[in-house]
C-alpha cells in the first residue's frame, strides 16, 4: 500500500497509510470506482455576514418583509423535518417565496436561472 507523506501540522498522530478498497469493490468490472475530485488547495475558510451582502435599499428587503406578512402555514404543514428527530432540515418557506417573488419581479422564469443567481462567488465578491 502506497505511504501517504506525513503531514504532522494537519492530523498529528494519524497513521498515513493509505487503506485500499474493500474486497468486493476492488473486483467490480476491474475499473477504477469514479469519485468526486478533491480539491486541497480550497482550505480557506471566510466568515460572510449574509445581511451586508444586500444594500440597504435593494428590492428584495421590501419581498423579504411582504412574504413574512403572510400565511404560509400551507406550505410549513407538509415539512416532515422536525426538531428532536434525526433528518435533514427543509429550506425554510418564506426563503423560497421570497426567492420566487423576486425572481418573477425581475422577468425570470425559469428554476435553473433562479438557481444559477443565487449562487454566491467569492471570487467576484469585493472584500
Amino acid at each position: 500500500m502506497p505511504e501517504i507523506p506525513p503531514t504532522p501540522d494537519v492530523l498529528p498522530g494519524l497513521d498515513a497509510t493509505v487503506i485500499g478498497p474493500a474486497p468486493q469493490e476492488a473486483s467490480r468490472a476491474g475499473s477504477a470506482p469514479r469519485l468526486k475530485p478533491v480539491n486541497r488547495g480550497q482550505m480557506r475558510f471566510r466568515m460572510v455576514e449574509v445581511d451586508r451582502l444586500v444594500e440597504e435599499d435593494h428590492p428584495v428587503r421590501a419581498i423579504w418583509a411582504f412574504v413574512s406578512r403572510l400565511d404560509l402555514s400551507a406550505f410549513y404543514a407538509p415539512i416532515k423535518a422536525v426538531e428532536g428527530v434525526a433528518g435533514r432540515e427543509a429550506w425554510d418557506p418564506r426563503l423560497l417565496v421570497s426567492v420566487w417573488v423576486y425572481a418573477y419581479s425581475r422577468g425570470i422564469g425559469s428554476a435553473r436561472e433562479v438557481t444559477r443567481r443565487c449562487e454566491y462567488d467569492l471570487a467576484r465578491s469585493s472584500g
